[in-house]
């Protein structure tokens, strides 16, 4: 087994947020964000569950499957900078903090963006005193390079 895997005993119901992680794309690896957007079958998953979720985030080139599943054109987002102007390409707005929040859409950078990602989501959702005690406790530095949108 290579990689980290779940495997639920029964369905997990209906999911009011996704999280989708990256990696791969810019070496277009036969495993990875590359692949599965070649492959077709996790970007329209991602595209019929988009509309009745909370937020989507993602981490990295995860993003670049959000914009595979037409979620990113003309949405403020981020993605590795390695693939940032194929983000543009898919016509995101492309912003170069590590976090970006355009309300349900939120992305972060390359891969260590996704720690202050977690933690901007945990702010976000059950406040500044949580993500912060999770920051100590994890003794980080919270990177608050977070774009916030108007919406």
């Amino acid at each position: 087994m290579i990689g980290l895997q779940f495997k639920a005993p029964e369905g997990l119901g209906e999911p009011d947020a996704l999280f989708v992680p990256g990696g791969g794309w810019m070496n277009r690896a036969e495993k990875g964000s590359w692949a599965e957007a070649r492959r077709g079958v996790m970007t329209a998953r991602i595209a019929a569950l988009a509309p009745s979720l909370r937020w989507i985030g993602s981490v990295c080139t995860g993003s670049m499957l959000l914009a595979e599943a037409g979620l990113v054109k003309g949405r403020p987002a981020t993605t590795n900078r390695g693939a940032w102007a194929e983000l543009e390409e898919f016509g995101a707005e492309l912003k170069t903090n590590r976090v970006v929040d355009d309300g349900t859409l939120i992305t972060a950078g390359g891969v260590t963006s996704g720690i202050d990602m977690a933690l901007y989501v945990v702010e976000r959702e059950l406040g500044a005193d949580i993500a912060d005690g999770i920051a100590g406790a994890m003794e980080y530095t919270r990177d608050r390079d977070v774009y916030v949108s108007a919406n």
